[in-house]
Order: C-alpha cells, then sequence, then structure tokens
C-alpha cells in the first residue's frame, strides 16, 4: 500500500509580499494567480531514509526538506516529477514542498493535513523562495489572495470560472530564481500591484485577472520578444508572463495552429487548463 500525490503548477500574476517578523505563517503574499491541470506527481518514497526532495532526477530544496522534516518527525526521501523544472515561474518549489508535507502526514494518519500544509508555507517564507503559492495551490483555481499567511491562515476569494478555458503554459529560455527576482521589484511597483488588484476585487473575471497580471507583470519582465512573437495571432485571447512562464488564453479551434507555430520559434509549450480543485479534495490517493 501507498499514496499517489498530485500537487497542481500554479502562476501568479500579482503578488505584493508581506513579512511579518517572528511570524511565517501570518506572512505571504497578498496577490492573484491561477492553477493549472499541470501536476508535480510523487513517484516513489521511502520512510526512514534521510530527508531528501528530488524532482526530475536532481536534489532540489536541501535545506526546506530538513525543515519540514523537523517539523513533522517524518525522515522521508521522496522522488517527484514535473513538467517544468525549478526557477521558471511555475511555483515548482512550492508544489514539491506541498507534496512532501502532505505526504508525511498521510503516512502519520493524521487528519489534519492544513497543518501539514502550513509547514510548506513556512519553508518557503524561511528560505524566501516563496510567498503566496502554498496558499494559492492548497485552495485550487483562479484565487485573489486577500489576507496573508499559511493554509488557515491566509484567506483567498476564487474567481469564478464558468468555462474551463484553453491555457498554452509555455517556458521561456533562461531562468530567475525568486530571492533575486524579489530584490529587483520596487515599492512604487508594490504599489502599482496593490491598485490593480483592488480593481480585479472589484471585477473579479478571468478577463480582467489576465488583464492585471499582464500590466503588473510588464513592470517587472521583458515583454518585446513575447509581443513581436504574438502580434496578429488568430485566436489570440490574453497572456501574461512570470519569470520564464507564458501563460497564453487562446481560442481552443487555433491551439494547434498557435502549437505549431511557438514550436517552430523553439518555445516549449503545453496544452493545459485551470485546476478549480485544489490539493484539499484530491489529489492524494492510496494505492
Amino acid at each position: 500500500m501507498g499514496y499517489v500525490v498530485r500537487v497542481p503548477l500554479h502562476v501568479s500574476g500579482i503578488w505584493i509580499p508581506v513579512l511579518r517578523e517572528n511570524d511565517v505563517r501570518g506572512s505571504g503574499s497578498l496577490g492573484a494567480g491561477l492553477n493549472l491541470s499541470l501536476y508535480l506527481v510523487v513517484r516513489d518514497y521511502s520512510v526512514g531514509d534521510r530527508c531528501r526532495i528530488r524532482v526530475n532526477g536532481r536534489e532540489v530544496l536541501v535545506d526546506h526538506a530538513r525543515y519540514i522534516c523537523s517539523r513533522t518527525g517524518v525522515e522521508l526521501r521522496v522522488n517527484m516529477e514535473s513538467p517544468v523544472d525549478l526557477g521558471r515561474g511555475y511555483a515548482v518549489s512550492a508544489a514539491s514542498l506541498l507534496a512532501y508535507s502532505i505526504l508525511s502526514g498521510l503516512l502519520k494518519g493524521s487528519g489534519f493535513l492544513e497543518e501539514y500544509a502550513s509547514y510548506a508555507h513556512e519553508a518557503e517564507i524561511i528560505y524566501r523562495t516563496g510567498l503566496g503559492d502554498v496558499l494559492a495551490i492548497y485552495y485550487g483555481g483562479v484565487e485573489v489572495r486577500v489576507k496573508p499567511g499559511s493554509p488557515g491562515i491566509g484567506v483567498v476569494k476564487h474567481i469564478v470560472v464558468k468555462e474551463k478555458p484553453c491555457i498554452l503554459a509555455c517556458v521561456l529560455p533562461g531562468g530567475e530564481n525568486t530571492p533575486s527576482m524579489l530584490k529587483r521589484i520596487t515599492s512604487e511597483i508594490y504599489s502599482y500591484g496593490k491598485r490593480l488588484l483592488e480593481e480585479l476585487i472589484e471585477n473579479p473575471t478571468l478577463e480582467s485577472f489576465f488583464d492585471k497580471a499582464r500590466l503588473f507583470t510588464r513592470m517587472i519582465f521583458n515583454y518585446k520578444e513575447i509581443d513581436e512573437l504574438l502580434r496578429n495571432r488568430n485566436g489570440l485571447i490574453n497572456y501574461y508572463r512570470k519569470k520564464q512562464a507564458l501563460i497564453i488564453w487562446v481560442e481552443r479551434e487555433y491551439i494547434n495552429d498557435l502549437i505549431e507555430y511557438l514550436t517552430e520559434n523553439k518555445l516549449y509549450c503545453i496544452e493545459t487548463s485551470i485546476d478549480l480543485r485544489g490539493i484539499i479534495n484530491e489529489y492524494f490517493t492510496q494505492t
């Protein structure tokens, strides 16, 4: 017997850090993002081995794993697979830590998985690899984070999506870790992000989310080549980027043409949609 754990990947479109001294669970970010039907999957694990997280064959998040082991009391080695590597903007670190923490809770027979998810949030905050992604992934959907913090403390509101959109999740060349990215963002940009977030809360639609995400991230990342690449493409509804993550909303009938075009231009893209369920409702089953 064992557990199969799947965790959706998440791409923020707006984020405003809220860091509180001596309060890792109350720290995090205000913001908004979407969870994708792309999943990090636990392939195998063993208990009693040293604390270790491997993603796509590479050991990662060493300090995070040790921290979570110290919180759970479970020494766990886990091999995971992700369609996207760390450092690309898809919150793979948060997904990995959530899978690791939740699996620890399941193995201990705990009915309080929210508590174990909070350990993943704590590790993200302590090591500055993420701010609001654990909270966002835990509750799923297209989320607006209206109160920062770990699951159980932070609060999200969901943007209702009546029909699942057709999304292309692409990976741009290069890479940047989260601490480096955060250092580049000024207080003026965050103030602008707060205004955009307030406007999104007043008009909580998927269209508004993409508009606000694109406006905010244009202040942080270079869009010149992306705009040129996507100019006048048939069926294109909207798009935004975070680090190397490029999220494109496209009409379904044009999806294959756009994939072919982007592949010709050496972009790795995956057809997907929005995951609406969140880790609290699914993604762990016993085999």
